[in-house]
């Protein structure tokens, strides 16, 4: 598994690896999604790799009026002649559940989380959402990786007939 931004996804689809972790940390207010576009374009028409997402991209859209559903999408990777591989895609938007500073600083700041860089200046208020934000996104992300790979709990009738073929 390697974590890196969308522009260096290329190298991660040309490894074929079987978990691409993705933080798409652009400015992109209006949810255009280009970089990943850009990204998933060049893997199918270089490598002839498919990337199909279990999740719509449209749950990661929010505005000043609505909050997206989440903050991340998962992919299902179609790599020629190979095991599929997953990809996660991060994506910086407002969901709900978050801490109530979160929503405070996004009233404040209509552009959070999609403000431009131009200004390298952040002060601690600023800094502090976009590192809750990511902290708060990435929790969501274990949170739901660990329940599609967590095995089966055993029930009581389970580990009853596990016993019972195992005599």
């Amino acid at each position: 598994m390697v974590a890196l931004s969308v522009h260096s996804s290329y190298e991660l689809f040309r490894r074929k690896l079987d978990l691409i972790v993705v933080s798409d940390a652009g400015c992109d207010p209006n949810f255009s999604f280009a970089d990943l576009g850009n990204a998933i374009e060049k893997a199918r028409v270089d490598f002839g790799i498919q990337v199909t997402f279990d999740t719509p991209l449209a749950d990661l859209v929010s505005d000043a009026s609505t909050m997206a559903r989440r903050g991340f999408a998962v992919a299902t990777i179609l790599y020629p002649n190979q095991k599929p591989g997953r990809l996660v895609y991060l994506k910086p938007t407002v969901t709900t559940g978050l801490p109530a500073d979160l929503y405070a600083y996004r009233a404040a700041n209509a552009a959070f989380p999609h403000q431009s860089t131009a200004d390298q200046f952040f002060d601690e208020a600023q800094f502090e959402a976009y590192r809750e934000l990511g902290y708060q996104l990435g929790k969501a992300v274990r949170t739901e990786l660990a329940c599609e790979t967590a095995p089966a709990k055993p029930t009581p009738r389970r580990a009853k007939e596990s016993a019972l073929v195992g005599a």
